[in-house]
């Protein structure tokens, strides 16, 4: 599904209980494109509106930050010296290299 001026109003609204845990993959703020005519809203555009209407911020599990390596690393026993990583956005993939 699409996202909706709807679920964005019951994400932030959700968000207004304490106990109700806020989780966004990544704040990558656009999609890197060939040519750059365009610039394409990802994740982070998402993430970042509803933390501003619900006044609160996520836990971020994915790239650059170590939860999503430290499960990857559980679950299929990566030793970080051995590893290599192929992505799509310098600021974000440098910076989960270094973490």
């Amino acid at each position: 599904e699409q996202i909706s001026y709807l679920k964005m109003l019951k994400a932030a609204s959700y968000l207004r209980n304490p106990d109700c845990i806020f989780l966004g993959t990544n704040e990558d703020p656009n999609l890197p494109v060939s040519g750059g005519h365009i610039t394409i809203p990802v994740t982070g555009c998402l993430v970042s509106a509803i933390a501003m209407a619900a006044e609160r911020a996520p836990i971020c599990v994915g790239k650059p930050y170590k939860p999503i390596f430290e499960l990857l690393q559980k679950q299929h026993g990566l030793d970080p010296a051995r590893t290599c990583m192929i992505g799509d956005t310098l600021k974000t993939d440098i910076a989960f290299g270094l973490n």
